[in-house]
């Protein structure tokens, strides 16, 4: 239950205020148990969406409060976090170390990956880096339904919170306190469905803010700092799952020439002599990657591999790529028994419901 505390909204200004930038540069939060909460994914329909982003308490375990930002109590909305997405063999969102203090092998392979020259090494550290993603739970006063709405920083948490700054009580001709339990006010938007890549999705737009009454008890009892479900993997973990390969933490110089240990053809595959990587072969170590994910209720979401990571496979057709094989509804990644089973567009699929 939330504890009610008024929210001031200098507190989500950048600059001079307590929370200052909120973050810095890489480093937030990702994968959220929200299922063990009773939440559902909320998204925005086409047209007119009303909703209430519920308030929380912020808890010891909150990163902010960890960084020293935020002290526990503090009255917050939302969860603004960044995410390691689409990693490893088996498509995994991985939770960001660094707003803990921590090492974080993503980070490092990304900064590794950054300075080296060649266009595959250039998408790949693209694809490395940390996403910025924020969360809110979500009243819909439409429909009358709780959930929560994981969405880009940029595109929604950036422009309300701009828009909040620039509009004014009438009563009061002072900018309002968006985001309070008991003078907030209610987030109205439309939504425009568009297309990218022959994917259908609600773009949010036209934001504005509409005065409504003080959040009533039964709205806060569904108050809940979303930092208590977030999933951690450990470093070890992480570096199993870069590309299926285990990799030095230690930063290697180039190596000098050397002749490759012999390889029996029984073994079928040649071990590569490199110096920042462990020797056994990418299927063994993609299969010890999965094996340790299956066992880790940090990797409960990770779909398996049905054939070794290397082995060549062809492109999809061009329309069955954004169609389910099991007739579901394209986006449901993760809502069906049979989406275990779906290795080549479980990734797209989970792409577009994180839209």
């Amino acid at each position: 239950m939330f504890v009610k505390k008024t929210m001031n909204m200098k507190t989500y200004e950048n600059g001079g205020d307590k929370w200052g930038n909120r973050f810095g540069g890489n480093g937030f939060v990702d994968n959220l148990d929200v299922k063990s909460v009773g939440l559902e994914k909320w998204k925005p329909q086409e047209g007119e969406n009303i909703i209430d982003l519920i308030p929380f308490n912020a808890t010891a375990g909150n990163p902010l409060v960890i960084a020293g930002k935020a002290e526990e109590g503090d009255p917050m909305y939302s969860l603004d976090y960044f995410v390691h997405k689409d990693i490893g063999p088996n498509h995994a969102n991985i939770t960001c170390l660094k707003q803990y203090g921590k090492d974080c092998p993503l980070c490092r392979e990304y900064d590794r990956l950054k300075v080296l020259s060649g266009k595959d090494n250039e998408d790949k550290a693209i694809a490395m880096k940390s996403k910025r993603r924020v969360v809110y739970v979500v009243h819909d006063l439409k429909t009358g339904k709780f959930g929560y709405w994981d969405t880009g920083w940029k595109s929604v948490e950036e422009k309300i919170t701009k828009k909040a700054r620039v509009t004014m009580d009438p009563d009061t001709h002072a900018p309002i306190n968006a985001f309070d339990w008991e003078n907030g006010w209610s987030l109205k938007f439309y939504g425009e469905k568009k297309t990218f890549n022959k994917r259908e999705y609600v773009e949010p737009d036209l934001f504005e803010f509409i005065k409504r009454p003080p959040l009533s008890d039964e709205v806060l009892a569904k108050s809940i700092d979303l930092a208590t479900v977030i999933k951690m993997t450990s470093p070890e973990e992480m570096e199993k799952l870069i590309s299926g390969k285990a990799y030095s933490t230690e930063p290697q110089s180039a190596p000098a020439p050397q002749s490759a240990p012999a390889v029996s053809n029984d073994e079928g595959i040649a071990k590569a002599n490199i110096a920042d990587y462990d020797e056994q072969p990418t299927e063994k170590k993609a299969e010890e990657a999965y094996q340790s994910a299956v066992q880790n209720t940090s990797f409960e979401q990770m779909k398996p591999v049905e054939q070794p990571v290397s082995a060549p496979q062809s492109a999809p057709a061009p329309q069955s790529e954004y169609q389910c094989p099991f007739g579901h509804v394209w986006g449901e990644a993760d809502k069906h028994e049979e989406c275990v089973k779906c290795t080549k567009l479980w990734e797209s699929c989970f792409a577009a419901s994180e839209v």
